[in-house]
């Protein structure tokens, strides 16, 4: 089950790698808009891959989880899926606004949830695949 669920790590990265790729583009003007039914379908991938990577952790967590409760890495990691599934909820929210205008004409009040949930969003899968790691 741990090659499956490092599979699906993998996986996920990539389309993180690119939605990141393409969120970075539009910040900094080399495109003005994004077309939202590519941003759809990477946030449902990305989606998908964090439910595959919960599946099977579960299932990997279950036989052992006396060890991972007493585990403060383990309760670490946790923490940080559980910001990781809110924060997906927001820049569901938010990922409308990069079909709608430029980054540029947003004003500052309107980047910072945008700036905030990408980095969120990278420190969550960073932290959390480091701590796994660690784990393992």
């Amino acid at each position: 089950m741990k090659i499956v669920h490092l599979s699906i790590l993998a996986l996920t990265a990539l389309v993180i790698l690119f939605a990141d790729e393409q969120g970075f583009a539009w910040m900094r003007g080399k495109v003005s808009l994004l077309d939202p039914r590519r941003m759809r379908w990477l946030h449902r991938l990305m989606w998908t891959g964090l439910a595959g990577m919960i599946v099977t952790g579960l299932i990997q967590f279950l036989p052992a989880y006396e060890y991972y409760l007493a585990e403060p890495a383990f309760i670490m990691k946790m923490c940080f899926v559980g910001i990781l599934v809110l924060n997906g909820i927001l820049i569901g929210r938010l990922q409308s606004i990069a079909a709608e205008r430029p980054f540029a004409s947003l004003s500052t009040a309107e980047k910072l949830p945008l700036l905030a949930s990408g980095a969120i969003s990278t420190i969550g899968w960073v932290s959390a695949g480091l701590i796994g790691y660690f784990l393992i």
